[in-house]
């Protein structure tokens, strides 16, 4: 988790703001496995929001992958497959 806020830190000083949004869902996901589920899931959906903010789509998928684990860790099982089904289908999408 400490590398992860790190990392967020040093793209925020350098003027790298999606590397900064990055950081926020890897730190979600660092909560989830420390067992705080909920605000990992927070954290997941604002770094997820602030990329979809600034227009960028890279790593969406895997923000995904990692928010539908979180919503499983705090038993909301529908979500989660909502979130898989989603980013499964925007692995079929054309990315580039």
């Amino acid at each position: 988790m400490q590398h992860a806020k790190r990392g967020g830190e040093v793209a925020r000083e350098h003027h790298f703001p999606l590397l900064a949004h990055r950081s926020k869902p890897i730190q979600g996901w660092a909560l989830k496995v420390r067992g705080a589920p909920k605000q990992g899931l927070d954290k997941i959906r604002k770094g997820m929001d602030e990329a979809a903010g600034i227009g960028s789509r890279l790593f969406e998928t895997y923000h995904i992958a990692l928010l539908a684990e979180a919503q499983m860790g705090c038993d909301q099982m529908p979500a989660a497959r909502n979130s898989l089904q989603n980013a499964l289908a925007r692995t079929a999408e054309k990315q580039f």
